[in-house]
């Protein structure tokens, strides 16, 4: 068959017909996507039949890759159906960098999956060399760990002393169950394979994707517009699922409130949202004011987030989200370096917007108009400050396009640079400066230290130019 995105997937009548589904199922991506197709899939296989009895889920570690290919080839007892769900496979898993790795570890630790956390530590200690059994409580964490919390690893590292979790990769295991699907089980027996990362280039996603199905559940985790749009549509399909199922409708704004809550956080979102209407009770119609009243703020503000309320000069945004990040234990310092970066790139395209001929730009043009009318005088400015400079890679923070491919930043500083005239950008610095004394020098809060310069950069009325 082919690859399929969740939507696409939730939408499709291929599982109206189970007579005509592939032997093999491939779902990978966002966990609470992945955990929805998976069910859709044994629902539509077992209709009314015994999950018990004809569904048997093994661990995904890549070592039970023989038991998984044994049992699939084996006929039941009492039953001609047997399906096989591998949960959390890392057959897939190949040499990721430490940092992914460590990643993983935290996020599904965090998410209560304890062993699916120790299986990504014990790969991670087998690519430095170490015996994850063997590191001593209360020792000395080694360097390729240090991003991991004392308590975590200690938990972990007792996890695989009592299961023997040794790490090494699901490389060797890939090509055994590539061979096995390609020959092809029983009939009426399925495998289901979930996993959060896959790797197409490998040859046993190919065979998979040739003989079964893969289901995409996967959403851009980045901080892009794209990326942010991806997300919220996401979001959105799935509060609009779960008021359906509730019988209920969200006035406008509630879907915001709880973005600003929960973030992209889809479980927990879909559990805040579970929260709101149970507190509703029999009422029809949920209200922003009642996520407020039940939903706390769970979700990380990125810096980015405080740099463009900076930028649009929202002060009342900008300081709510120098609170949210100070008290997520974001260093002070920090923040002062991301305004001064912010305000840099407002400066150097204040700049730009000064040289202009009058009339090429405006701040409400669109950016297909942008793209038409500005983008080239932009290329154009940056290649001259390049020559000048004597190469792209001597101009530090003078470019406005440092990757030419990626150009709506470049399109939204502009917009936000029209906010400002260059003695008002001047003057930030100088805040910023004196900020920066302050913060290292005297006794001041850096919370009110960084609240007055906000208000005194975004205070002032700049023009829209």
């Amino acid at each position: 068959m082919t690859e399929i995105q969740f939507k696409s997937f939730v939408q499709a009548n291929m599982l109206d017909a189970p007579a005509g589904l592939p032997a093999v199922f491939l779902i990978y991506g966002e966990d609470l996507l992945v955990e929805q197709a998976c069910d859709r899939i044994l629902e539509s296989l077992l209709g009314d039949l015994d999950r018990q009895i004809h569904c048997e889920v093994i661990d995904g570690a890549p070592e039970e890759t023989a038991r998984v290919i044994e049992k699939l080839n084996t006929y039941g007892l009492l039953a001609s159906l047997k399906i096989v769900v591998v949960k959390d496979s890392h057959v897939f898993y190949r040499r990721q960098s430490g940092k992914q790795l460590a990643a993983a570890v935290e996020e599904k630790f965090s998410q209560g999956k304890k062993l699916a956390a120790a299986r990504c530590f014990a790969e991670l200690c087998d690519q430095a060399g170490v015996d994850p059994a063997d590191l001593p409580a209360g020792g000395s964490i080694p360097s390729f760990l240090t991003g991991i919390s004392r308590p975590v690893l200690e938990e972990l590292a007792q996890i695989c002393r009592r299961k023997g979790l040794q790490g090494g990769s699901g490389e060797k295991w890939s090509g055994m169950l590539e061979k096995a699907i390609s020959r092809g089980f029983p009939d009426r027996h399925y495998l289901i394979l979930t996993t959060d990362t896959v790797d197409k280039r490998r040859s046993l996603y190919k065979t998979i994707a040739s003989k079964g199905l893969v289901v995409d559940c996967s959403v851009a985790r980045g901080n892009r517009a794209a990326d942010r749009k991806a997300q919220e549509a996401v979001l959105r399909d799935n509060m609009r699922e779960i008021l359906a199922g509730a019988g209920k409708k969200a006035a406008p704004g509630v879907f915001q409130e709880l973005w600003q809550r929960c973030g992209f956080e889809l479980r927990q979102f879909t559990r805040d949202l579970e929260k709101v209407i149970d507190y509703v009770g029999p009422a029809k119609v949920i209200q922003p004011g009642d996520v407020a009243r039940v939903v706390k703020r769970s979700k990380a503000d990125p810096i980015f987030e405080f740099t463009n309320s900076l930028a649009r000069r929202d002060a009342s945004r900008a300081i709510f989200y120098l609170r949210s990040l100070l008290a997520a234990d974001t260093h002070p310092l920090q923040l002062l370096a991301a305004m001064v970066n912010q305000v840099r790139k407002l400066l150097v395209a204040r700049c730009f917007l000064d040289r202009l001929a009058p009339g090429t730009w405006q701040p409400s043009m669109t950016y297909r108009r942008f793209q038409q009318a500005v983008l080239p005088a932009v290329l154009e400015y940056d290649k001259a400050i390049c020559d000048q400079a004597g190469g792209r890679k001597k101009t530090g923070d003078l470019l406005l396009a440092s990757n030419p491919r990626s150009t709506y930043p470049v399109y939204q500083t502009l917009v936000s640079a029209s906010g400002f005239n260059r003695t008002e950008l001047i003057d930030a610095f100088r805040l910023l400066n004196r900020a920066d004394v302050q913060l290292k020098s005297s006794s001041r809060r850096p919370a009110l230290v960084l609240e007055n310069v906000l208000m005194k950069i975004c205070s002032k009325q700049g023009r829209r130019t």
